[in-house]
């Protein structure tokens, strides 16, 4: 590198605003060899570094250089002489040969220059005939094949085999099976009869060594051998040969040792003691003794709602509503919070409870059924109460269920609530048509009314046509005895669809 010349202002200095050599290289801010930022007119710090953080032989304090080699040649990344690409220091592979394939002479594996002239015969013909594209003074390859693909003994695009330039019959298969889609021909999968594909490795990777494509090991990249078990003997799911994991219990959770569900320390297969709390004090929801939850450090928030739902005295539909929630997505908090300690017992008793609050219900609801009191379109949920109902009883309640849907005069809302459906949707309908249909086993000699009323169900699905002189009814005041009629507009019917 040729002396950098440097171009100096009236006042004796350059554009980094040092003087000259001869007059020191001074900075003209700091009066000394260093700029503010604490380098030299070279650009070297007191240390001899550059901003960069290299000597002026290219090294950095640690000894490497701008391409991760010590000055003793190691890479700082493989610690060996190669950095991760497989080349030392001067660009050449273990080999000896650059990213380009030549030599420090400039030669190839093949023994040609870039020229494509051959070093031991000067020619561009190597000792046995062939150049550097592998072809010999006629064209033909060492396999007997031109560019094009001819063979020169049969003057086909097969050889003598059948098989041409790409090592394919006229079938499209290999002398291993394989078509060029790597489908074998017998199989019809990427694997052969020996369970190998068309590089010769299992659906695992491994090949009939027992080595890995990948790793060049005896494990693949998860770390387990041929056979599924990692360097210590265990296989994926954590087991060893004899069916333990490494905490001493077997598939189905009984520990070698102590001959239970549970290890010598007490904990079982999960890391759970008796009470259901881990070492640290957590149970499988994440909460301690206390209600803390693990992740948050606070009282945790499903503990909260259980607390809350205890404290209400409420059945979980009125605690449901109460809380503008659905009864199951209560139930799936409820359910889920129910494991843990400091809820459970409280939980359970609020939860028979609400069983014998239902259960009572229920009840009344089958004896004023049976006794007359209420009629079918009073019930809500008939499976319900045909569940709390001796033989002799369903009978009866059957009857009375058939009997209201012959009858033709059940509302699609009346039936939403005997038949225990909970939304109001476009597939209400359909809903209550299977139920119906599930019925016809014990409608007997009224079955054809059973066909009628599914008929006349499948009407509320179809849509609705504004007729002329259309009224609806309200009551104007509280005391009002009938309800005041007027003419529906389409500002009604455009409320209506709203809502």
């Amino acid at each position: 590198m040729g002396r950098i010349k440097y171009n100096y202002d009236k006042d004796g200095y350059d554009e980094n605003g040092f003087t000259t050599y001869t007059q020191g290289a001074i900075h003209r801010d700091t009066g000394t060899k260093y700029n503010p930022e604490g380098f030299d007119k070279k650009g070297y710090d007191k240390e001899g570094y550059d901003k960069n953080g290299y000597n002026s032989e290219g090294y950095d304090r640690e000894g490497y250089d701008r391409n991760g080699f010590h000055i003793y040649g190691l890479h700082k990344e493989t610690g060996t002489s190669y950095n991760p690409a497989g080349y030392n220091r001067y660009g050449y592979n273990s080999a000896g040969y650059d990213k380009e394939g030549y030599d420090r002479i400039g030669f190839d594996m093949g023994g040609f220059d870039r020229k494509g002239i051959h070093k031991e015969t000067g020619t561009r013909y190597n000792p046995a005939g062939y150049n550097i594209e592998g072809y010999d003074k006629d064209g033909y390859n060492i396999y007997g094949f031109s560019k094009e693909g001819l063979n020169r003994d049969t003057g086909t695009f097969y050889n003598k085999y059948g098989y041409d330039m790409y090592g394919y019959n006229e079938e499209g298969f290999n002398t291993s099976g394989f078509n060029k889609r790597g489908i074998h021909r017998f199989t019809g999968t990427r694997y052969g009869p020996s369970g190998y594909d068309e590089h010769g490795y299992d659906k695992n990777g491994f090949d009939y060594r027992k080595i890995h494509k990948d790793t060049k090991t005896s494990f693949d990249t998860e770390g387990f051998d041929i056979k599924g078990f990692d360097v210590e003997d265990y296989d994926r799911k954590g087991y060893n040969r004899e069916g333990y994991n490494r905490r001493g219990f077997d598939r189905k959770g009984i520990h070698k040792k102590t001959g239970t569900t549970f290890d010598p320390k007490g904990f079982d297969t999960n890391g759970y003691n008796r009470e259901g709390y881990d070492k640290n004090g957590y149970d499988r929801n994440g909460v301690n003794r206390e209600g803390i939850n693990r992740n948050t450090g606070e009282k945790d928030e499903r503990v909260k709602f259980a607390e809350e739902f205890i404290l209400s005295g409420m059945s979980m539909k009125a605690f449901a509503k109460n809380k503008q929630m659905s009864i199951e997505q209560v139930k799936a908090i409820i359910d889920e919070i129910r494991i843990s300690a400091i809820v459970k017992e409280k939980l359970d008793r609020a939860l028979e409870r609400n069983a014998n609050r239902f259960m009572f219900a229920v009840t009344k609801d089958k004896e004023q059924l049976l006794t007359g009191k209420i009629t079918i379109r009073d019930v809500k949920g008939i499976n319900s109460v045909l569940g709390f109902c001796n033989p002799d009883e369903r009978k009866k309640v059957t009857d009375m269920l058939v009997q209201a849907i012959a009858s033709h005069e059940i509302s699609i809302l009346q039936y939403k609530d005997i038949l225990g459906i909970k939304q109001i949707n476009s597939s209400l309908p359909q809903e209550i048509i299977m139920q119906i249909e599930s019925l016809k086993r014990s409608a007997g000699p009224l079955a054809r009314e059973f066909y009628k009323e599914m008929d006349r169900m499948k009407s509320y699905k179809a849509p609705y046509i504004p007729g002329e002189g259309e009224t609806l009814g309200y009551m104007e005041k509280p005391t009002d005895k009938k309800p005041k009629m007027v003419t529906i507009t389409d500002e009604h019917r455009d409320m209506a669809r709203q809502y």
